[in-house]
């Protein structure tokens, strides 16, 4: 009954994920570590009092397996958190195919694919009354899991977007515009896969044979549909999936559209000397990658000139560019160049230019990055909204492919054996 309980406790954690992310757009980081150390616990139980140790090492290695592949997609921002830290839990859950699913088919007292053994379908060798996996794939379970994850995930994927698209007007109009501009973009890539042909046709045959062309017209029509789709997931995307929203707003790991740089104050160069001027170049110096000032220090203004001076280190500031900039050396050596600003009380400020706070290359932005925005945008130097990705809730995709992992097997091996059959 173990592998009951796992498939239990996998396919409603994966509800309750869906329900969670649907509502919340999050997945809650407890459901997945509880997750987690539910299937850690239950095997460690099983391999005490079986002794089979790989029941608790292949699904391990498994959820390893699981994290190296889906933080590809973290980092690319396809996925969030949430979506990675469940499939480790899945791993870690069903790792391992439930044997017990090889007999529900004699629990059920029904046939799960009708028609399976005279369609030609090859169920699991030495047990015709199988349930799941159906087929025998030539991959591990969890191969087959993702495969599933895959399908099932490209699916939803396509009629979200359909969704998305049909109920927004201005999504179909700006279709409609683009195709009318891209026609000429269509036209190449039709081109190009005329060309495509004819240069596999002359592989084949050493010669070129026109006739490849109007046989192949498949091929025109899929090139042409991919054409059409990524122009219309572009467009669902940047219609339907983007909005602003009060920076105040921000949740960890919201994906951004839009960079957060702005310039740093450093010190007002009027105020030195001046001990609060003097405190706050100092303590950017010791933070400053590649300075790193350490020690007692002391500061030095001669005209167009700060000195800054510790442990044997001897640093200069000097305005150029007829006060426009400022540039820091030690000895000959270039360590760093400020803007010099002026303020509406004509102060000039020396600041540290184009900081990055957060860009849309982030896999999503942390607690400490919207703490600095919403404090950049209280001082006024950043606006009051900012512009946000919203993806498609993915968590759905987790429960169906599970389900028909275990009572279908793998959907990708089927479509293969039935149609090559």
């Amino acid at each position: 009954m173990i592998g009951f309980v796992l498939a239990a406790i996998a396919l409603g954690g994966c509800l309750f994920a869906t329900w969670s992310d649907i509502k919340t757009k999050e997945i809650p980081n407890e459901l997945n570590l509880l997750l987690i150390l539910a299937g850690i616990y239950i095997r460690t139980y099983h391999v005490i009092n079986t002794g089979d140790h790989e029941f608790i090492t292949t699904p391990l290695v498994v959820a390893l397996l699981y994290f190296l592949g889906s933080a590809v997609l973290y980092y690319s921002c396809q996925w969030g958190g949430g979506d990675v830290k469940l499939l480790i839990a899945i791993g870690c859950l069903l790792g391992t195919f439930p044997q017990e699913f090889f007999h529900l088919q004699d629990y059920l007292g029904f046939e799960i694919l009708p028609g399976a053994a005279a369609a030609g379908i090859p169920k699991v060798a030495g047990n015709p009354q199988c349930l799941a996996p159906c087929i025998d794939p030539p991959w591990p379970f969890w191969t087959t899991m993702l495969f599933n994850i895959m399908f099932v995930g490209a699916v939803y994927g396509l009629m979200a977007a359909l969704y998305l698209g049909l109920r927004n007007p201005k999504a179909i109009t700006e279709l409609k515009r683009t195709v009318r501009r891209d026609e000429k973009e269509l036209v190449v890539v039709l081109v190009g896969c005329a060309i495509f042909i004819l240069l596999v046709g002359y592989g084949l045959t050493n010669t070129i044979d026109l006739s490849y062309l109007a046989r192949s017209w498949p091929l025109y029509i899929q090139f042409a549909f991919m054409w059409f789709l990524i122009k219309f997931a572009h467009i669902i995307q940047d219609v339907t999936m983007k909005r602003e929203v009060p920076v105040d707003e921000l949740q960890e790991e919201d994906w951004i559209d839009e960079d957060v740089i702005v310039d740093e104050p450093v010190f007002a160069w009027g105020e030195i000397p001046g001990k609060a001027a003097e405190a706050a170049l100092l303590d950017h110096l010791r933070m400053l990658e590649g300075v790193e000032l350490a020690g007692k220090a002391t500061v030095k203004k001669k005209d167009d000139i700060i000195t800054i001076e510790a442990k044997g280190r001897k640093l200069t500031l000097t305005l150029e560019d007829k006060g426009g900039k400022a540039v820091l050396r030690e000895k000959r050596s270039v360590l760093a160049e400020y803007v010099v600003r002026e303020e509406d009380d004509d102060r000039s400020v020396v600041t540290l230019p184009d900081r990055e706070v957060a860009s849309t290359w982030d896999p999503g932005v942390s607690q400490e990055q919207i703490d600095e925005i919403v404090r950049l945008a209280k001082e006024g130097r950043f606006k009051d909204t900012i512009r946000i990705k919203e993806g498609v809730p993915f968590a759905p995709v987790f429960p169906l492919a599970v389900l028909v992992s275990l009572v279908f097997g793998d959907v990708i091996f089927l479509i293969i054996l039935r149609y090559s059959i």
